[in-house]
């Protein structure tokens, strides 16, 4: 998906094109494990016991195709991040029969791409050191914090969480002082 052309324009190295081809090739295998195909369409699988359920896509799409029961539905909605309701048909209202397949490709090539330049960026800036030091410039290296960039980069492909409910376990062993209410402040990514 991303050339080496697209790469040296965007990021600097010494690396010959064949190794920085070779880097590029691996981040982007990295991705595709966790966001599936970078590229090209795809299908999605939803049970649908209750029949009027918004199906909601991992990636966003422009168009999609969806097949009820095996058979193609043309009456659907298309919400922003591709949410995917049961449209009406002939004014009934329609809900999903069965498993419910959508196929799509996904609208977020430019996102992507993005991502790999940082993923890329990320690799070839790394060092076997701790940290670094020559004459008047000296650096460390934070992996944790690299860890978490990798991490964010790849989540910022996929639909963006919604609200959801944690369980706080206490520290305090069996028996102990109850600790009273515990306030929790959520903060959902963009």
């Amino acid at each position: 998906m991303l050339d080496v052309a697209e790469a040296r324009a965007l990021i600097t190295t010494s690396l010959s094109d064949a190794d920085l081809e070779d880097v590029i090739e691996r981040e982007e295998a990295w991705l595709a494990r966790r966001i599936g195909p970078l590229e090209g369409e795809r299908v999605e699988t939803f049970v649908t016991p209750d029949g009027d359920e918004t199906l909601r896509l991992t990636r966003p799409a422009a168009t999609v195709a969806v097949e009820d029961d095996g058979g193609d539905v043309t009456a659907y909605s298309l919400r922003p991040w591709s949410d995917v309701l049961p449209g009406s048909l002939d004014g009934a209202s329609h809900s999903w029969n069965g498993d419910v397949r959508v196929g799509y490709t996904p609208a977020d090539e430019l996102e992507v791409k993005r991502a790999l330049v940082t993923l890329v960026r990320l690799t070839v800036s790394e060092t076997a050191y701790q940290s670094q030091a020559a004459g008047g410039y000296s650096a460390g290296v934070d992996y944790q914090a690299l860890r978490v960039v990798r991490y964010q980069t790849w989540r910022t492909l996929l639909r963006p969480a919604g609200p959801t409910t944690t369980r706080l376990r206490s520290t305090i062993p069996f028996g102990g002082r109850s600790v009273g209410p515990v306030d929790v402040t959520a903060v959902l990514g963009s």
